[in-house]
């Protein structure tokens, strides 16, 4: 956290809207790839000595969101919105350091601060909380309680968006 070079993601949603009921809701899926430090995202950065060593969590998600129309009244655009969303993930993971795959679920909650240049386009920033807890099966001959074979992972980003509306 004290360098923002240690955490690098790279993301893609797509996001379908709910029917009239729910007019601002949307139906969100999400694809996350993340590169970092194993110091920069795991609850005891300590652990094994990995310290710097490089972690790739990917994400699988889907979740949904909520658009937020506020901004508009303050400042008389209807350009203007935020947009809050939660997704549940399945992450997939490879320690660098021994190359054991582990498996596990984790959230990403997103609050976005969205401009709509165009009726197609829209961009913006965006600020997430990633959180993945992952495990990895027992080795032959290894009798490893589940505390010693997973990991808990958390970290922010924030992140330039830009978007493209399907019509």
């Amino acid at each position: 956290y004290q360098n923002p070079t240690k955490v690098q993601s790279v993301y893609g949603t797509y996001m379908n809207k709910m029917d009239d009921f729910y007019q601002d809701m949307w139906w969100a899926f999400q694809f996350k790839r993340t590169v970092a430090a194993f110091n920069a995202i795991h609850d005891d950065p300590e652990t094994g000595g990995k310290g710097t060593d490089q972690q790739g969590i990917t994400m699988l998600g889907m979740g949904v969101a909520h658009n937020f129309w506020t901004l508009n009244d303050i400042f008389k655009s209807n350009r203007l919105f935020e947009t809050v969303a939660v997704y549940f993930n399945y992450n997939f993971h490879v320690d660098s350091a021994d190359s054991q795959s582990y498996r596990g679920f984790g959230y990403t909650a997103d609050y976005s601060l969205v401009y709509r240049s165009t009726k197609r386009w829209f961009y913006g920033g965006k600020f997430s909380y990633n959180w993945a807890q992952v495990e990895r099966p027992n080795e032959e001959g290894e009798n490893l309680s589940t505390s010693d074979r997973s990991y808990v992972f958390g970290w922010t980003t924030l992140a330039f968006e830009i978007g493209f509306y399907f019509q």
